[in-house]
């Protein structure tokens, strides 16, 4: 039996909305935009949604985030992350607490069925937080940014339509699971293997509903395999 520690925790944020402050400052120097960035992460932490709550943990968020410290080299990109946060609502993930470890099946059944190893990344992971930077007005800020990937990923309204695509030509797949795929399953864990079938449905499914939670172009989902 393997061991899962990991837990899947996703978001929905307005996208658009996200970078409209931010890029009022795009022409001031780092510092300005440092300053900026540590005075709306300590606003953000300050009276926490109970969705933010649940994602300080899975981020392992530490008070000493706030403390400014100018030699931590991830400083900026904690800010901006906790600004992020603030703009989160929780949806339909693919393994809360409690929750069964769809990732782990997903990770599993997609590679059978046909997925790339980087396609199946992308659903589970999202793509590296940067490529939004670059993709907005916060371009200027991306330089500063190291170390933001670590903390998550996310799926833009393009990216969404594309993997529901994708999940839609696998869907026959999802919905024969045979002796092959239960053997996969209960190689992770032996009673998988008697509840394959259901367990591949709930997991299909989960991620469907994710990723239809990107509703528009200026939405999109913020994702964290913790």
């Amino acid at each position: 039996m393997h061991t899962m520690a990991r837990l899947h925790f996703a978001y929905c944020f307005d996208s658009a909305r996200f970078g409209e402050q931010p890029a009022l400052l795009a022409n001031q120097q780092a510092e300005v935009w440092l300053s900026y960035l540590q005075a709306q992460a300590i606003l953000s932490v300050r009276n926490p949604t109970a969705a933010m709550q649940e994602a300080l943990v899975a981020v392992r968020f530490g008070r000493d985030w706030l403390a400014g410290d100018p030699f931590e080299a991830d400083r900026a990109a904690k800010c901006l992350l906790l600004c992020l946060l603030r703009q989160c609502a929780a949806v339909p993930s693919l393994g809360r607490v409690g929750e069964p470890p769809h990732h782990v099946v997903l990770k599993l059944l997609l590679a059978d069925a046909g997925w790339s190893p980087s396609m199946i990344a992308t659903l589970l992971c999202g793509d590296d937080l940067n490529s939004y930077l670059r993709e907005t007005a916060l371009d200027r800020m991306s330089p500063m940014m190291g170390g933001l990937s670590d903390f998550g990923g996310w799926i833009s309204y393009t990216r969404a339509q594309a993997l529901r695509s994708a999940l839609d030509e696998v869907k026959d797949y999802f919905n024969a699971i045979g002796r092959r795929q239960k053997a996969l399953l209960g190689h992770i864990v032996p009673e998988w293997g008697t509840r394959a079938s259901l367990m591949a449905w709930q997991a299909y499914a989960r991620a469907q509903s994710m990723l239809e939670e990107v509703t528009s172009p200026e939405k999109a989902l913020f994702l964290i395999l913790d």
